[in-house]
C-alpha cells in the first residue's frame, strides 16, 4: 500500500512565473503536468477555444521557449502557464476537484528510481483530491512496461477504472503532440497511451 502523503513539508510556490490568469477557473479546466516547451498545450489550447488549459513545467530553459512560443500565439487565453514545480502548485494552490482532465504525456519514468514515478508516489493522491469526480488523467509513454504499471497501481492502489488503453503506431499520419512523441513515431517506435477515471464517491480505502 502506498503511504500517506505528507503536504506539511511541501514548500509553497512561487507565483512570479506565470503566464495567464489563475483567477476565475470556474469552467472546465484542465492540467498539464510536464509540459515541456509548449507545443501540446497551445495545440490543445487552438482545438478547445472553450475551456482551459493549466500547463506546468519545471525545467527553465524548456519553459522559456513554451513562454516564448506562448508570445506568439497571443490571441490563445485560455493557456495559463507555469514555471515551477508541480507538487508544489498541486498540494498548495489547486482546489478539490478542479480539474477534468490531467495530462502526463511522455514523463520521465525514473529508471534508476521507480519509487518517484507519479503513480507510485504518494503525492498521487493529490492528483486525485484535484482531480473532478468522473475526470480521466492520461498517460502516455514510448514504453509499455511504463503503462502498464500505471494501469497496475491505477487498479490495486488506487482503485480506479481503466477507461482506454492503446497503441499509437507510426506511419498513420498523426505526428504527434509532443515533440517526444513526434521523435519517436518518426523512428518508427509505436508508443502508448491509458486513459483511467476517477469514479463518483471515489476511495483510494474501498
Amino acid at each position: 500500500m502506498v503511504r500517506a502523503f505528507q503536504r506539511d513539508p511541501v514548500p509553497k510556490p512561487s507565483k512570479d512565473r506565470v503566464r495567464g490568469s489563475l483567477n476565475s477557473l470556474d469552467f472546465d479546466v484542465s492540467l498539464e503536468i510536464g509540459c515541456g516547451v509548449g507545443l501540446h498545450p497551445i495545440k490543445w489550447a487552438e482545438s478547445h477555444p472553450h475551456e482551459h488549459l493549466v500547463a506546468i513545467e519545471h525545467t527553465q530553459e524548456k519553459c522559456e521557449k513554451f513562454f516564448r512560443r506562448l508570445e506568439r500565439h497571443s490571441h490563445l487565453t485560455n493557456i495559463t502557464a507555469i514555471h515551477g514545480n508541480a507538487i508544489s502548485w498541486v498540494t498548495h494552490e489547486f482546489a478539490d476537484k478542479q480539474f477534468k482532465c490531467i495530462y502526463f504525456l511522455y514523463p520521465n519514468p525514473e529508471p534508476q528510481n521507480s519509487a518517484k514515478r507519479w503513480i507510485r508516489m504518494p503525492f498521487f493522491s493529490e492528483i486525485l483530491r484535484v482531480l473532478k469526480d468522473d475526470g480521466q488523467i492520461i498517460f502516455a509513454s514510448n514504453m509499455a512496461e511504463y503503462i502498464s504499471e500505471v494501469q497496475e497501481y491505477s487498479k490495486k492502489e488506487w482503485k480506479l477504472s481503466i477507461i482506454d488503453r492503446h497503441e499509437i503506431h507510426p506511419g498513420t499520419g498523426f505526428i504527434g503532440r509532443t515533440h517526444f512523441e513526434r521523435k519517436y513515431l518518426k523512428r518508427s517506435q509505436n508508443c502508448y497511451q491509458i486513459t483511467i477515471e476517477k469514479s463518483v464517491g471515489w476511495s483510494s480505502h474501498e
